[in-house]
């Protein structure tokens, strides 16, 4: 998985036949990542989804440092 970090990627649909009464956002592919409430502004939608898309990639990044380390620890025991 590699979600994109450009907000011109994601749309907010308020009309989705599926739900009702709801901001429905959706990725350039067309899929449903998330119902919020109606009350929920755009601005509001889009700061969640900064806030997500960096966490995401904070985890990517701590992950791979996680396993660099753990694959150091192995080549330095083998010595």
């Amino acid at each position: 998985m590699n979600p994109s970090k450009n907000r011109n990627d994601f749309r907010i649909d308020r009309n989705h036949p599926d739900y009702p009464q709801s901001a429905v956002l959706i990725d350039h592919d067309g899929n449903t990542l998330y119902r919020f409430d109606k009350d929920w502004t755009d601005d509001h939608i889009f700061e969640a989804l900064d806030f997500a898309i960096k966490s995401y990639f904070i985890g990517v990044r701590l992950g791979r440092e996680k396993m660099a380390k753990e694959i150091r620890q192995i080549l330095d025991a083998r010595q």
